[in-house]
């Protein structure tokens, strides 16, 4: 048998066999035994050797002949790199007024060190506006962000004054993630006047939204649903986000008809994350 070489890859062991992963965008299952014989550049089984050479998990040329044969594919998935800093998180609160059961925070107290100040806020603006990309997205976390809702003003009102001292000035998009249940009409009047679209959190209908999202100014699903309709009416530009839990499984139906009787017109799907946190 040939004489192999290892290209880099990711590996993780999974019951009783290895799941390895490669920046190609390839993955394979091997044996135990047959792990330690990549690691250790034995002799591997023929059907082995064959799929881990396909999948570019080893090979057998000059290394420098295996990345130009393999220009193309690898500039493709590195392509990332060439893209300029576009999206800048403030996290403005750590503070919080629900009690998700998927939060890993969980219900924070409200306190004064948990909220982002003017300092900090203009440090951070300077900084993202120094990103070469002429388009900019300022998007505000938290936590919830609300519970600072000063500092977001600060933020909107200070960043488009510096912009406008710029040479070249950015064209900047301002986004809130929030569950809304904290919103007046000052902010509402503000995030109007300053275009600001909204991300909130929808996980299904009323009973469903209300088990994941407990909280304890009583119905959070209506605290929710309530602010979004003013702001939809306001045509402001709104959307959700859903999080699935074991209570979400079999509503997937459910989910959908509410989503559509809210005027949501798009669900993001993600892979799943694994959290410690259970009730």
């Amino acid at each position: 048998m040939k004489k192999y070489k290892k290209y880099y890859f990711n590996f993780k062991k999974l019951n009783k066999k290895y799941l390895l992963t490669n920046e190609f965008g390839f993955f394979t299952f091997i044996s135990e035994r047959n792990f330690k014989k990549i690691v250790n550049n034995e002799p591997l089984p023929s059907k082995v050797f064959k799929e881990l050479e396909n999948y570019k998990f080893i090979y057998t040329c000059d290394s420098r002949e295996f990345i130009n044969c393999n220009y193309d594919k690898l500039k493709q998935y590195k392509g990332y790199l060439d893209e300029l800093t576009v999206l800048h998180i403030f996290v403005v609160s750590k503070n919080c007024n629900y009690n998700c059961i998927y939060c890993q925070a969980g219900e924070l107290d409200q306190k004064d060190n948990y909220l982002m100040d003017e300092d900090t806020a203009k440090k951070a603006v300077d900084i993202a506006l120094q990103a070469p990309s002429k388009f900019l997205t300022f998007e505000f976390q938290g936590g919830e962000p609300l519970t600072n809702f000063k500092i977001i003003k600060y933020i909107v009102e200070y960043s488009k004054k510096k912009n406008k001292d710029l040479d070249t000035p950015k064209e900047i998009e301002y986004s809130i993630v929030s569950n809304l249940s904290l919103l007046d009409n000052e902010m509402i009047e503000f995030i109007v006047k300053n275009d600001i679209s909204i991300c909130t959190s929808i996980d299904g209908n009323e009973k469903l939204h209300n088990e994941n999202r407990p909280f304890k100014g009583g119905n959070s699903y209506k605290a929710t649903v309530t602010n979004l309709k003013k702001l939809q009416e306001l045509k402001v530009r709104t959307n959700a986000l859903l999080t699935t839990t074991k209570y979400s499984l079999n509503e997937y139906k459910a989910i959908i008809d509410e989503y559509v009787k809210l005027g949501l017109h798009s669900i993001s799907l993600r892979q799943l994350t694994i959290l410690r946190k259970s009730r």
